[in-house]
C-alpha cells in the first residue's frame, strides 16, 4: 500500500531529492523509544507491563535482531558495516483517509504566516493521523548511521549522496527543512506503526512486534535501555495548557498518600534530626509498596536515592508537611521541592 503513495512520504520532497542515497528521516517525538533496536535491548520480563504474552515475543525477537549479519559492507558508502539501520517512512492522512503532503514552513509561504494563521495550520495538523512504516533494514557503517539517524554530520551526508559542497544556500535551507518536517510530524496526535516484510523475520513475530509497539504507543510508554518509561503526550503537545495526564494525577495522589503517612510517623517521634527520619521512613514505606507488587530494589542504592531526593528541600520548615487539616497545600509545597 505505502509504496503506491511514496511520493507523499514526509521527507520525500526537497529533502529526499537532496539526499537520495542516505536520507536523514528524524523520528517524530511521540515515536521516540519505539524502534526495533530499542525493543531488542529491552529486558523481556519488562514487557509483561503491557501484556503477559509479550515477554516471550520480546525474547524471540531479540534473538532475531542479534542474528542479523553485521559483517558486510555499508550499503550507503561501501565502508565497513557495523550498524543495522531501520528505514522508517512517515505518512500523514487527513480525516477522509487521503494522504497529505508535508510542506516545510520555510518553503510553504514567504513571508512566514501570521501567528493566527500559523495556529490554524497547527490545529488542522493535529486532526491528521500519521503512519510510521518500516520499509526495510539496512547495514550501515557507524559514520553513516550516526549521520542519518541523528543528522549529526551534515558534511558526510553530502559526500555520501554525491552532492559535494555546491550551492551552500540550498543546503542551508534543507537543514532547516529536515527539522521543520520533524516538528510538523511531532504535532500529530494519532500514530499507527506498521512493519513491512523483513528478511528472516517470520510473519507471526513481525505482526506480534507491530502490535506490541502500537500497544506501547497507546499506553504512552517508551523504551529506555532495558526498561519502559511513561511519556505523557499531553505534557509534550500542550506544555502550557495546564492539562494533566491521568497517570500524572494518579501518581500525584499516591505521592500525597505516602507523604502523609511518613509525616505522621515522623511527628510521633521526638527526634531533632527529622531529615534522617524522613529518609528512613520514606525508604521503608516505598520499598514495602514496591515489594507488594513484586518489585525488588537494592537497599543501599535506594536509600541513597531517597536521601538525594529529600536533599532538594532547602528550608528546614519544609519538613513540617501537614497532612491532617489543610493537607494538599503543604503537600504541594513538599512535592514542589522534592519531586520537581
Amino acid at each position: 500500500m505505502y509504496t503506491k503513495i511514496k511520493n507523499f512520504e514526509a521527507y520525500s520532497s526537497n529533502v529526499g531529492e537532496s539526499f537520495p542515497k542516505l536520507c536523514p528521516r528524524l523520528v517524530p517525538f511521540p515515536l521516540w523509544g519505539l524502534s526495533l533496536a530499542d525493543l531488542a535491548k529491552m529486558e523481556p520480563r519488562v514487557a509483561s507491563v503491557v501484556s503477559e504474552r509479550y515477554p516471550a515475543l520480546v525474547e524471540r525477537f531479540g534473538k532475531y535482531w542479534m542474528s542479523l549479519d553485521r559483517s558486510g559492507k555499508c550499503e550507503a558508502c561501501g565502508g565497513e558495516g557495523k550498524e543495522i539501520d531501520e528505514e522508517w517512512l512517515y505518512f500523514v492522512f487527513n480525516k477522509r483517509g487521503k494522504p497529505v503532503e508535508i510542506i516545510p514552513l520555510e518553503t510553504e509561504t514567504f513571508p512566514p504566516p501570521e501567528p493566527e494563521d500559523l495556529y490554524k495550520i497547527i490545529m488542522r495538523r493535529k486532526s491528521y493521523r500519521g503512519v510510521a512504516y518500516l520499509e526495510n533494514l539496512k547495514l550501515l557503517c557507524s559514520k553513516c548511521y550516526f549521520a542519518k539517524r541523528f543528522f549529526g554530520d551534515f558534511e558526510w551526508l553530502r559526500i555520501v549522496n554525491g552532492t559535494g559542497s555546491t550551492d551552500e544556500k540550498k543546503y542551508d535551507i534543507v537543514q532547516l527543512e529536515v527539522h521543520d518536517i520533524q516538528s510538523q510530524l511531532s504535532d500529530i496526535e494519532k500514530w499507527r506503526i506498521r512493519i513491512g516484510g523483513l528478511h528472516g523475520l517470520d510473519y507471526e513475530t513481525r505482526k506480534g512486534v507491530e502490535k506490541l509497539l502500537n500497544d506501547m504507543y497507546r499506553s504512552e510508554l517508551m523504551i529506555m535501555g532495558s526498561y519502559l518509561c511513561y511519556f505523557s503526550r499531553a505534557d509534550w503537545l500542550y506544555p502550557s495548557s495546564g492539562a494533566e495526564s491521568k497517570a500524572k494525577r494518579l501518581s500525584r495522589r499516591e505521592v500525597y498518600a505516602v507523604v502523609a503517612k511518613v509525616d505522621e510517623k515522623v511527628r510521633r517521634r521526638r527526634y531533632k534530626h527529622k531529615k534522617k527520619l524522613w529518609t528512613e521512613f520514606l525508604t521503608e514505606m516505598v520499598k514495602n509498596r514496591l515489594k507488594a507488587e513484586g518489585i525488588h530494589v537494592l537497599d543501599d542504592e535506594f536509600t541513597l536515592f531517597a536521601r538525594l531526593l529529600l536533599d532538594k528541600i532547602e528550608k528546614p520548615e519544609d519538613w513540617e508537611v501537614s497532612a491532617a487539616l489543610e493537607g494538599e497545600p503543604d503537600l504541594e509545597r513538599f512535592s514542589k521541592h522534592c519531586l520537581s
